[in-house]
């Protein structure tokens, strides 16, 4: 399948940043600066993963 590997790699990603933003808003708050930039940073990734399997079924369909 093209972009497998990129795929898993952007969910590493997501996963990282995921437990960032947990640890940072339970140490700082949830209205903290620092949590609200992680979370603006996880929805950057959540949307290109979202963009790249719409891609993906697109083409399969």
């Amino acid at each position: 399948m093209i972009g497998c590997a990129k795929e898993q790699q952007l969910l590493r990603k997501i996963e990282t940043k995921r437990r960032e933003l947990v640890l940072t808003a339970n140490m700082k708050g949830f209205t903290s600066e620092e949590t609200v930039t992680r979370s603006k940073e996880l929805d950057k990734l959540l949307n290109q993963y979202y963009l790249i399997n719409l891609r993906i079924n697109c083409h399969t369909v």
